[in-house]
């Protein structure tokens, strides 16, 4: 008989235990696959991190030079802004002292006028003048050109902001409308439509309104009723007005439509003019001190042509009256050129209203 193992199972029944190094080394596996998945993971955050970062820094840095652009830019803009000042500082100077803008307005035949005009006037005279005539929109002028030759001061074509100085002939554009505004001549497009072209009118407006006073209108040789209403607007102001006489303007409907609407002070002819002109630039009131230091034997008080300027902005009769004291005394003493029998246009009809 066989023996039996006292305390054995069979085969079926027996469970194989691992040794407890065996078990230790399982677990150990376990925790080093987790933790080297938290670690990937962690790799795979600092990654993202990593990427987050660079692109925090490229933004930064794109930030830097941005602000390095922007401060550029604004060392430029200060350094434009104090060149600014200084041009309006230079410019302040040029017009702090007062003078008289000479606006002449004009159309067709007026460019012979106007040279008439200046070509007697003296280049000292402290004024400055303004033309504006009426051109053709569609050609480029050579207006100036042609002016420069017979005028003895600098002629200037206006650009877009141009400061008026004295001594010197600002001439306008084609296609443009003029204004001004604290002594500084301004352009515009002209106006597009079926309303009249009135550009005269327009610069003697702002010129009335910007220099009071200070503002000479003058109507030439012209076509149409252009200029009417500015030196209406001059006479409001207290400044002096003038039209070319009807014996010597080839067209007069512009001169002869400001002498009817009652706001002129002087009809003459354009060497007159330009003399009349020199007399008041020399005796008016702006100039009065320094020709009385000049020329000791002349009233410092501003009286003949002073009393003239403040008479001028009065109604106008007035100024008519003052029109025929000028051409008495014109007849004793005629200007240069000038025939002693010239008349101004209309005098004898506006006579004969005052007589009325």
């Amino acid at each position: 008989m066989a023996k039996k193992t006292s305390g054995g199972r069979g085969k079926k029944g027996n469970s194989v235990r691992k040794p407890a190094g065996v078990r230790k080394d399982s677990s150990l596996k376990s925790r080093v696959d987790a933790l080297r998945k938290t670690t990937s993971s962690a790799y795979a955050q600092a990654g993202t991190v990593r990427k987050k970062s660079v692109g925090i820094y490229r933004a930064v840095e794109s930030a830097h030079k941005t602000a390095d652009t922007v401060h550029k830019d604004i060392e430029k803009t200060e350094a434009h802004v104090g060149d600014a000042e200084k041009q309006v500082t230079g410019a302040s100077k040029k017009i702090s002292k007062p003078f008289l803008i000479v606006g002449v307005g004009a159309s067709a035949g007026g460019y012979e006028a106007f040279s008439q005009l200046l070509e007697k006037i003296s280049p000292d005279t402290g004024m400055a003048f303004v033309l504006v005539l009426h051109l053709d929109p569609t050609h480029e002028s050579k207006l100036s050109e042609l002016l420069a030759r017979n005028i003895r001061m600098p002629v200037v074509e206006i650009a877009e902001e141009t400061v008026v100085e004295p001594n010197h002939v600002y001439i306008i554009p084609p296609n443009r409308s003029l204004t001004i505004s604290l002594g500084v001549l301004q352009l515009k497009p002209r106006r597009r439509g079926n309303g009249s072209y009135l550009p005269v009118d327009q610069f003697f407006e702002s010129l009335a309104t910007d220099q009071s006073n200070r503002a000479v209108g003058v109507v030439l040789s012209g076509n149409g009723m252009d200029g009417t209403l500015g030196l209406k607007q001059i006479k409001a102001e207290g400044g002096i007005t003038f039209v070319q006489d009807e014996q010597s303007a080839k067209f007069y409907s512009m001169p002869g439509s400001a002498l009817h609407a009652g706001c002129v002070d002087f009809v003459l002819a354009p060497p007159a003019i330009a003399k009349e002109l020199e007399r008041i630039a020399r005796y008016s009131p702006l100039r009065r001190e320094k020709v009385a230091k000049a020329d000791p034997a002349l009233p410092g008080d501003g009286n003949g042509i002073g009393e003239n300027l403040r008479l001028a902005a009065r109604p106008h009769r007035r100024g008519f009256f003052l029109l025929q004291t000028h051409h008495a005394e014109e007849a004793h003493h005629p200007p240069d050129g000038a025939e002693k029998n010239q008349q101004p246009a209309r005098l004898p009809e506006i006579s004969s209203a005052k007589s009325q």
